[in-house]
């Protein structure tokens, strides 16, 4: 969420002419809002935790056998569809 909040608070500060003394008050809602958020490693994790799983295999998907017909490249060398 947090990516979300600065991003949003950065296209407000465009908004402003640069001699206005408001952009600064976005940058400071910035800092505050994220000094304030409770630090925790669950996206980074989660995609730490996927990348390995699809290196090493462990993640790989199982396509049914239904889901394979003329229009992917495996359906086509079965002669589906």
């Amino acid at each position: 969420m947090a990516p979300v909040v600065v991003e949003a608070l950065e296209r407000i500060s465009h908004r402003w002419e640069r001699a206005e003394g408001d952009r600064t008050l976005v940058a400071i809602h910035a800092v505050r809002y994220l000094a304030t958020r409770t630090k925790e490693r669950a996206s980074d994790e989660l995609t730490n935790w996927t990348r390995a799983g699809f290196a090493d295999g462990s993640l790989r998907p199982e396509i049914p056998d239904y889901a394979i017909d003329m229009h992917t490249a495996r359906g086509q060398q079965q002669g589906r569809g």
